[in-house]
């Protein structure tokens, strides 16, 4: 078969495979660099535009291609009915034999890094290692940003024996280890670059309080801000730190400067403007701050990141606050994890022992130093690994903390031992229950009862959950709306989440979907409206006025302020929000939460995805799965093909 026929059978696969974006971009590389019809360099530009669109890979590793596509497609669950057809298909386009030995002859189309030189063409090939240019250029750039925050010149906080123990009432409990969270804040005061790492109940957030206080009582006029990448992840940092304040053993002018913190969103904080790319504040121009604050860091992507990190002057302070155990990014990279596993958590040098020994009270327990001061990567990164929410012995603490004890490679027996003990635990607070079939309307009977008999905590109390209905006034209603959650891992199919708002939505109201508004329906934003403020994952409920006329409800921009009021007419693109995926719901967190898998295997299914899902409830966390498909889920950590780990350890 020759060259046009092979990008022929290409563009003649099914919808759902090579998109119209990544066949877009192929044809755009071949045409404009001479090369019309190399079926080489058609594949692989549609496969490198297909890993970083859909796959969310910065870049692929040629030496996993080999002979036919079906190496590449190796999940079609989601995409086709009749998978036989499909994989017939797809063995007729074969991988081409010396893959990178064929791209290397499209000089015009590609370019090979020489040291520091980057040949600025379409495709960038690094070892085996092929890139669209601007991911290749954007993960080196990173790379050195971070790395130069690193080594930057030290300006460590000047903090009194005991200061560090006297801020929090949460510090300074005497035990036989570390204190991971005092050692973070030393962390955080002695470095430019800091990530702590921890999962939900660690003290995250009140190490980030801990941190501002100290700085603002030695330097009240310091540039401070707070951010998070979606909305929904500022308003939960914004409550979640100035709940901190009331308890801390500091001025009353020092918590009215931390009260008055300026809080937002990564994209407004960097200047973005409607309808363009281009952003205010960027490496030509720079935010004036000396201290910057970001929380869940996990869901930031290459690119932001980047653009974040070019956006920070050379003499400020960032603290990164994050989980490397939850869901990466919806969008390419996955940041977080890369940087921590380049530096290994918790490696401390002799100076920065030293240095804490000089702040902390004389018994406090300190690790032994584990990296000589030439390491440019230690003292960086600091994982809390005492939960205070829950008990590391039981239940939802147990289960999460088996969960990231897992070697990146588990065996079938580990898993299934932990996926048993989820079944066997007796505490309430973890349960794993079968995934009602389809058929014989089952799951849709099994979903109203749960619904209809689920009760919350509500002052003091218990309440069934569909009397928050019933509440007085919106606040409230959407206070106890948001004790629970249906979490679903797939947004389409019988399992997802459309279907079950359906199911919801039916039950409660009758109604068989549409755009509809009803009292107390909840509901998810699904694209960014700069001016209107309301952003992708925003959720409001639609109620009544004053007047009795229906309006969309959303929490407030600032603390205390009225929920904001919109026309039904007028909002962007929405959901109902009865469920939310699992990727939807990072940074929110709920009193309950259902999870419900698919029924059979599916690429979603992965440890970070059960991880984030069971750590999303304060209280009771029930799954609806197998234990075989939980298991495998568990066995599967995300993989992302990055190199920027590499870029960090070896420059």
């Amino acid at each position: 078969m020759d060259n046009n026929n092979m990008i022929e059978q290409l563009r003649l696969l099914p919808a759902g495979m090579f998109g119209p974006l990544d066949l877009g971009f192929a044809g755009f590389v071949c045409r404009s660099t001479g090369y019309p019809d190399n079926f080489p360099l058609f594949l692989g530009a549609a496969l490198a535009c297909n890993a970083a669109a859909v796959r969310k890979h910065t870049c692929i590793d040629l030496k996993e291609l080999s002979g036919d596509l079906n190496c590449w497609f190796t999940d079609l669950s989601d995409i086709v009915e009749d998978e036989s057809i499909v994989r017939e298909q797809l063995a007729a386009v074969i991988i081409p034999e010396r893959f990178r030995q064929q791209l290397l002859k499209a000089e015009n189309a590609l370019g090979v890094p020489q040291g520091n030189k980057v040949p600025f063409k379409p495709l960038i090939l690094d070892g085996s290692l092929l890139y669209i240019c601007r991911d290749y250029l954007s993960e080196r750039k990173l790379a050195a940003l971070m790395l130069d925050f690193c080594r930057g010149e030290e300006h460590p906080a000047e903090v009194k024996m005991g200061s560090i123990t006297r801020i929090s009432p949460f510090f300074n409990v005497m035990t036989k280890r570390p204190d991971w969270q005092q050692l973070a804040v030393a962390a955080a005061l002695r470095n430019r670059m800091t990530v702590i790492s921890g999962g939900p109940g660690t003290g995250k957030t009140t190490v980030a309080a801990a941190i501002t206080a100290l700085l603002l009582e030695q330097n009240p006029e310091l540039k401070m801000s707070l951010c998070a990448p979606t909305g929904k992840a500022q308003a939960r940092l914004q409550e979640s730190v100035k709940s901190q304040f009331a308890g801390f053993d500091c001025s009353d002018e020092v918590k009215a400067l931390m009260d008055n913190l300026p809080v937002s969103t990564i994209h407004r904080l960097l200047g973005s403007r409607p309808g363009s790319t281009s952003l205010k504040y960027n490496e030509a121009n720079q935010l004036n701050l000396d201290v910057l604050i970001v929380d869940e860091a996990s869901m930031i992507s290459q690119r932001l990141m980047k653009a974040l990190f070019a956006a920070i002057p050379t003499h400020c302070k960032i603290i990164l606050l994050g989980d490397m155990q939850q869901l990466a990014s919806v969008e390419s990279g996955m940041v977080l994890k890369d940087f921590c596993q380049a530096t290994g958590q918790n490696r401390f040098s002799e100076d920065f022992i030293n240095g804490c020994k000089k702040c902390f009270s004389t018994e406090d327990i300190l690790p032994e130093p584990a990296a000589s001061k030439d390491d440019t990567l230690a003292d960086c990164v600091i994982e809390l690994r005492e939960n205070h929410r829950f008990s590391s012995e039981r239940g939802l603490g147990l289960a999460a903390a088996a969960i990231r004890a897992l070697p990146e490679k588990s065996t079938k027996a580990a898993v299934t031992r932990l996926v048993k003990a989820m079944r066997g635990d007796d505490t309430g607070e973890i349960s794993l229950e079968k995934l009602p079939s389809w058929q014989n309307q089952a799951f849709e009977q099994t979903v109203r009862q749960y619904f209809k008999g689920l009760q919350v905590e509500s002052k003091g109390e218990k309440r069934y959950f569909t009397e928050y209905l019933k509440e007085a006034s919106v606040r409230k209603a959407y206070e106890m709306f948001n004790k629970f959650r249906f979490l679903c891992v797939h947004r389409r199919g019988f399992y997802g989440v459309g279907n079950l708002n359906k199911i919801i939505e039916r039950s409660m109201y009758g109604i068989s979907g549409g755009r509809e508004f009803y009292p107390g329906k909840p509901l998810i934003i699904n694209e960014n409206c700069h001016a209107m403020r309301l952003y992708n994952g925003d959720t409001g409920m639609v109620w009544q006025d004053e007047n009795g006329n229906l309006k969309a409800f959303f929490p407030p921009l600032e603390e205390g302020a009225e929920f904001r009021r919109f026309e039904l007419g007028v909002l962007p693109s929405f959901s109902p929000a009865y469920a939310l995926t699992v990727h939807k719901s990072q940074g929110s967190g709920f009193q309950q939460v259902l999870i419900i898998t698919p029924d059979k295997e599916s690429p979603l299914m992965t440890r970070e995805m059960i991880y984030t899902a069971i750590t999303r409830a304060e209280k009771r966390a029930v799954i609806w799965s197998s234990p075989e498909l939980l298991a495998e889920a568990l066995k599967t950590p995300t993989s992302r093909c990055s190199n920027l780990r590499n870029a960090l350890i070896n420059r």
